[in-house]
């Protein structure tokens, strides 16, 4: 529901007591250039006006931009002390300060200049003001810095479209202060909430910006680490071509017989496989991941897995599996004799949990905790007198349900 806006009539007023000066201005100077520069016997200021030179016209346009800029702060507070008499000092101080909250004043010095404001415009000993910045978080502010409460306090709400935004709290030392300073401090108050409520969304802007920022800086520091990983699996896999196939296929290629060249062969490719199950799993669409992620323990002493369910999108299992494989690896390597895995399905969750005993860790490896936050991830770590168990939960898209426990042991097809 929308209603009409109530017209100012004193604002109006002003506006017209402005306009009249500057014509004023505008007139005198164009009427002296008249006289000044047409001298061919008597005229009318008027005619004499039409008849100014081309180049006597430009000068006189000049002289008047020039006089109406100089002029601009005289022509205001003669308006301001037409239109509202003694209050017009105040009127004129909170216009300026609104004016300046609304171009270049930085938001941490507003209140100060506000609780300056508002204490010379009231004539009081004490001013200050408070700003609910955020739900949780309020400023204050006092004129003078060290003044002291003294008197009795009016305290007058700020409001910016029906919500409380700050306080005015100004002492009254020698009285109440009467209905003409109470106007004059209700004018103040509406500009200043609209003034305050500019603040406060440039507040939740800088917060905003700063969050992007760590979350930008995060990002790629975590896109880093993820490329370094690569890179590092990349020459790994290499070094591992170089020690174990392809000293394989030189035996073949000088073997003495088919069937020891065969053997070689054979050897190497059993060698490409294991490779592969680190790189990515061949098998990872058909054989799930309870198939791979057993393909890779029966070949990784200390490895035991637990429960697997299985279901999970591709981009997800992928997730999982690597996640899995990079942390027990180097949980062994840390010197954990027994590594357990359990995947389980939650109410639209993917429990990981890893525990291994023997090591004590605080956090998940840098690599698999990338992986694992990308895809929006609670972590966390269970540290006891046996071991560690790193937990993540992982949230599962409604169409993507977890189907019947796998069980590692039996052979998959």
């Amino acid at each position: 529901m929308t209603g009409r806006v109530p017209v100012d009539s004193r604002r109006v007023a002003r506006g017209a007591a402005v306009a009249v000066g500057r014509f004023a201005i505008a007139l005198t100077v164009y009427a002296v250039s008249a006289a000044f520069f047409v001298s061919e016997g008597p005229r009318s200021m008027l005619t004499s006006m039409a008849r100014l030179p081309l180049w006597a016209v430009l000068v006189s346009t000049a002289l008047v931009a020039w006089l109406l800029r100089l002029l601009r702060s005289p022509v205001d507070a003669a308006a301001d002390l037409l239109v509202y008499g003694v209050r017009a000092s105040g009127y004129a101080a909170a216009r300026e300060l609104v004016s300046r909250l609304s171009t270049s004043l930085p938001i941490d010095e507003v209140l100060p200049q506000l609780a300056e404001t508002i204490g010379q415009v009231a004539r009081a000993p004490r001013a200050e003001v408070r700003f609910w910045v955020a739900p949780e978080q309020r400023w204050r502010q006092v004129w003078p810095t060290a003044a002291a409460p003294q008197g009795d306090p009016l305290i007058m709400e700020v409001r910016h479209l029906g919500s409380d935004i700050g306080e005015i709290e100004i002492d009254q030392v020698d009285g109440p202060i009467d209905d003409l300073g109470r106007k004059r401090l209700g004018g103040i108050a509406a500009p200043v909430g609209a003034a305050l409520a500019t603040v406060r969304l440039t507040y939740a802007l800088r917060l905003r910006r700063t969050e992007l920022q760590e979350l930008t800086t995060a990002i790629d520091a975590s896109t880093r680490r993820l490329l370094d990983a690569r890179h590092a699996a990349q020459r790994q896999f290499r070094e591992q071509l170089a020690s174990g196939v392809l000293p394989s296929l030189d035996a073949a290629l000088t073997a003495a017989t088919p069937e020891q060249a065969a053997d070689d062969v054979s050897e190497a490719l059993h060698v490409v496989r294991r490779i592969s199950r680190g790189v990515f799993p061949p098998r990872l669409a058909e054989a799930g991941l309870a198939g791979c992620l057993k393909d890779w323990s029966d070949t990784t002493p200390g490895a035991v897995l637990g429960q697997v369910d299985e279901g999970w999108g591709a981009d997800l299992r992928s997730c999982l599996y690597f996640s899995v494989v990079t942390t027990a690896t180097e949980l062994i390597d840390a010197g954990a004799a027994e590594v357990r895995i359990d995947v389980r399905g939650r109410a639209g969750q993917v429990e990981l949990a890893v525990a291994a005993d023997r090591v004590d860790v605080t956090d998940w490896p840098m690599p698999a905790r990338d992986r694992l936050e990308a895809f929006d991830a609670v972590l966390s770590c269970d540290r006891g007198p046996g071991g560690s168990t790193l937990t993540a939960l992982l949230p599962v898209p409604q169409s993507v349900a977890p189907a019947a426990r796998s069980d590692p042991g039996e052979d998959t097809p």
